[in-house]
C-alpha cells in the first residue's frame, strides 16, 4: 500500500458553531465569576490597609522603646490623602519634626476611628496615649481604627490599641 495517494481527513478542525458554542460558555463563566472577582478584590484592598495600619503603629511603639524617646503616629485621613505618619516627639516647641517613617494608604479605604483619634503617642515604656505628646497627652488610649474600601458591602477590618500598647486586629463586622 503507497500511503502516497491517500486521501485527507474531511473532518478535521472545529466549525464554526462549536467555536461559537465554546466562546458563549466562556463568557457566561466570566461573567458569573466576575462579581465575586471583585469583591475579592476589594476585601484584599481592606485588609492591606489594616495591615499597613497596624506596621505603623507597631513601629511607632517599637522605635519609643528602642530609642528611649517618646514617639508620635500621626494619621492624614482626607479624600485625597491618606497615610500614617511616625515622628519623634518634639523635645522643644521650638524643634523640627524628626520623621521616622511615612506610610501610605489607598486613598479610596475609608478610615473610621473610635474615638476621634488624630495622633496617637507612645512613652519609652510602653504606654499608648490619645494626642500629639506623650508627656502631655489627651488621655490613655484605648481606640479603635475602622477600615473599609468606598460603599462596598465586604468585612471591616479593625485595628484596636489599649493603653499598654496592645494591638489586636482582625474582621469586625462589615461595612456599611
Amino acid at each position: 500500500m503507497n500511503n502516497q495517494y491517500r486521501q485527507p481527513n474531511q473532518n478535521a478542525g472545529f466549525t464554526l458553531i462549536e467555536l461559537v458554542i465554546t466562546v458563549a460558555i466562556i463568557g457566561i463563566i466570566a461573567a458569573i465569576a466576575a462579581p465575586s472577582m471583585q469583591t475579592q478584590i476589594q476585601q484584599a484592598r481592606i485588609k492591606d490597609g489594616a495591615n499597613i495600619l497596624e506596621a505603623a503603629i507597631k513601629e511607632a511603639r517599637t522605635q519609643a522603646v528602642i530609642m528611649q524617646r517618646p514617639t508620635r503616629l500621626v494619621l492624614t485621613n482626607t479624600s485625597a490623602d491618606k497615610r500614617a505618619t511616625i515622628y519623634f516627639v518634639k523635645k522643644a516647641t521650638s524643634d523640627p519634626d524628626e520623621q521616622i517613617a511615612n506610610y501610605v494608604l489607598n486613598k479610596d479605604l475609608t478610615i473610621t476611628t473610635s474615638p476621634a483619634l488624630t495622633a496617637i503617642s507612645f512613652s519609652a515604656n510602653k504606654k499608648a496615649f490619645q494626642g500629639q505628646n506623650a508627656d502631655k497627652n489627651d488621655g490613655v488610649l484605648n481606640g479603635k481604627f475602622s477600615v473599609c474600601y468606598g460603599g462596598a458591602t465586604v468585612n471591616k477590618y479593625s485595628v484596636a490599641i489599649d493603653a499598654n500598647s496592645n494591638i489586636n486586629s482582625g474582621k469586625d463586622g462589615s461595612c456599611p
